[in-house]
Order: structure tokens, then C-alpha cells, then sequence
């Protein structure tokens, strides 16, 4: 579970010798005359498959450990994000901004929280990692589209672009940290669904 989800190099080495010392005590009990039991069978052929698995989530180390350090910048981010949209909220409702640009601007904490909750599914979720990495990627470019639209305005998304010079600080602060960080993990998580897939059915 520790190789997994933080891809650790003394995590790794130790998933890796565990394994083979499991696998020279299998031989062991072969050759003592075990291997003749319907209980040995049972285990070397569970091990056959769980030591492929093994094989498989080690030679990932470099991507899992590379998940593991977005998943600490996002875990950072999103909050600061999520208060600095909410402070924008409550400006937005003192300059008796519209309600439906300020429902747009709520809606952005949520999405934010959406996006944390996918980035700990993809790395400690129990489910093959595809539907969660599906969920990140969706769910950050929506989160794009909309905070590019209240800087610039977008008509179409109903958004208007955002005037106010204490407001427009804020967004453009939550466009930083969104580049810098949100960018690079869904460019990360993008690159590498079908190994991360891969990984999580295996320790699955």
C-alpha cells in the first residue's frame, strides 16, 4: 500500500524484497516435498499472479512517485484557492453583483473540491483509477474554461469579465496558482491514465 501510493524508493525496495522472500520460501517448501499439495498449488498459483502484479507496480515507481507530488501540490492549492474564490463571493454580494455571476463564482469552489476529491480517488481509490483520472481531467478543464471566461468574459458561458481591481487581483492570483499547478497534474494524469490504470489494478 505505501509503494503504491507514495512510490518511495525504501517502499519500493521493501514490496521488492518482501517479494522475493517469499518467493525462495515458496521454493522451500517445493523442495521439502510440499509441492506435491493441493494447498501448494493453491499458492504458487495466487503467487504466479500476485508477483506479476509486483513486478508490474515497481517498474511504475518513477510516475506513482511523480502522482505522489502533485497530489501534495494540489492538496496545497485547492484550498487556497477555494478561499480566495469565497472571499470573492463575498465582495461579489457587498457590490451587489448579479446572482447569477455569483452562483458562477460559487460554483468554482465546488469544482475545486471535486478535483481534490479525484486526485485521492486516482491515488488511494479502490476503483481501477480510470473513472477518477476521466473525473480530474473533465472536471480541471472545466474549471479552466470558466476562470478564463470571468477574466476575459464569454457571452456564450453567460460569464462577464470581471472589472473591479480588487476582484480582478484575486482572479488573476487563482490563475497563477491554476497554470503552475492544476495545468501540469492534469497534463501528468493525462500522460499516464493507462499506466496508472495499470497500477491501481494491480494493487487492487
Amino acid at each position: 500500500t505505501e509503494a503504491t501510493q507514495s512510490g518511495s524508493p525504501e517502499a519500493m525496495k521493501s514490496l521488492v524484497d518482501s517479494k522475493n522472500r517469499f518467493a525462495e520460501n515458496l521454493e522451500t517448501v517445493e523442495s521439502i516435498g510440499g509441492g506435491g499439495s493441493e494447498e501448494y498449488k493453491k499458492v504458487a498459483e495466487r503467487w504466479a499472479n500476485v508477483s506479476k502484479n509486483i513486478d508490474l507496480i515497481s517498474s511504475q515507481q518513477k510516475i506513482i512517485n511523480q502522482l505522489y507530488d502533485t497530489n501534495i501540490s494540489i492538496s496545497e492549492t485547492i484550498p487556497e484557492i477555494q478561499a480566495e474564490y469565497n472571499l470573492m463571493v463575498d465582495q461579489m454580494v457587498r457590490d451587489n453583483a448579479s446572482a447569477g455571476q455569483v452562483i458562477i463564482t460559487k460554483n468554482q469552489v465546488f469544482i475545486a473540491e471535486r478535483i481534490l476529491h479525484s486526485i485521492n480517488s486516482i491515488l488511494v481509490g479502490t476503483d481501477s483509477g480510470e473513472s477518477s483520472a476521466n473525473d480530474f481531467g473533465a472536471d480541471a478543464e472545466t474549471f479552466g474554461v470558466y476562470l478564463n471566461a470571468q477574466l476575459e468574459g464569454n457571452a456564450e458561458l453567460g460569464v462577464d469579465r470581471i472589472n473591479s481591481p480588487d476582484l480582478r487581483e484575486s482572479i488573476e492570483s487563482i490563475k497563477s496558482d491554476y497554470d503552475s499547478v492544476l495545468k501540469s497534474a492534469a497534463a501528468t494524469i493525462l500522460k499516464n491514465a493507462e499506466q496508472i490504470v495499470g497500477v491501481r489494478q494491480a494493487s487492487s
